[in-house]
């Protein structure tokens, strides 16, 4: 319950995305600053999981279907539907491709969002496409979110210099900071 920390594998690796395969939680993948990493013995052995030499920043896997993963980079999205295997850029209509977060619909996989410097993008096919949604988000510096289990309208977005909330599956942001 985080009282002590072991160190698992990675060495020195800059980590700062992790999923875990919802089905199998010994697999899990680790977005370094070099690429994608698999371990299917929780954290004992990691291989690389390709993109490698790209910067990951964010990591999102499809609690339906766990060998589809999203992979934010600073090139753009890229997925793969094989475990890793294999990785395609998804980036059309992405103005801003420096993604730092990704999210899931909490009821529909195929619903994703990204967080870039240049705002929230929204894709309704899981990721084939893209449309910015950003009416009321003021900090466009889109770095985190966290999702409203309960409610898959609700998402919260941690950007640069604050916290921004939508109710609305993004079509209107708020500030929340105060």
């Amino acid at each position: 319950a985080g009282a002590t920390w072991t160190p698992l594998g990675l060495g020195d690796k800059n980590v700062p995305s992790l999923v875990i395969d919802p089905f199998t939680p010994q697999i899990l993948y680790a977005g370094t600053l070099g690429g994608v990493f698999k371990s299917t013995n929780t954290c004992q052995n990691w291989r690389p999981a390709g993109l490698t030499g790209y910067n990951v920043y964010a990591l999102a896997i499809d609690p339906s279907s766990p060998d589809t993963i999203y992979a934010g980079t600073l090139k753009g999205v890229f997925k793969s539907t094989n475990g890793g295997e294999n990785w395609a850029p998804i980036n059309t209509g992405l103005a801003s491709k420096k993604i730092l977060a990704l999210q899931l619909d909490s009821s529909n996989p195929h619903i994703l969002y990204a967080g870039t410097l240049g705002g929230v993008f929204k894709s309704t096919n899981g990721g084939e496409n893209w449309r910015p949604v950003n009416t009321g988000l003021t900090r466009k510096g889109v770095q985190a979110f966290a999702g409203d289990p309960s409610d898959p309208q609700t998402l919260y977005a941690g950007t640069v210099g604050g916290i921004s909330r939508t109710t609305d599956g993004g079509a209107t942001w708020t500030e929340i900071n105060t």
